[in-house]
């Protein structure tokens, strides 16, 4: 997965690709808009123990955590601000929040695990 940065100062959107390791080829991609709100974030960023929201979020998320390559590491549902990493080596990670109910996707952010 190669998360692009903001393309443009006027209409800026993000885009996330997911790129086949072996081929090189794009699998897929999904724009996020720049108009979206501000996502929650986990911190501390880099960490070396859990993540944590400032505060709860209102509704369930569904964190899917990738590598940098594109490989997905687990889906998690987060109910009180927490997410431990502790399972996986040290290394950058994607994390794609969304709405646990919905999957309306919330946003995306880059952490990294010590």
């Amino acid at each position: 997965m190669i998360v692009d940065g903001i393309d443009a100062l006027v209409n800026p959107t993000l885009r996330i690709f997911r790129v086949d390791t072996e081929s090189g080829g794009m699998v897929s991609s999904t724009e996020l808009p720049g108009a979206l709100a501000p996502a929650p974030a986990f911190h501390p960023n880099p960490t070396t123990g859990p993540l944590r929201l400032n505060a709860p979020p209102a509704r369930p998320l569904r964190v899917q955590v990738y590598g940098l390559s594109g490989r997905l590491h687990g889906a998690y549902r987060v109910d009180d601000g927490a997410l431990s990493l502790e399972p996986l080596p040290a290394g950058a990670y994607i994390l794609q929040l969304a709405d646990w109910e919905s999957g309306e996707l919330i946003g995306v952010q880059r952490v990294v695990k010590r």
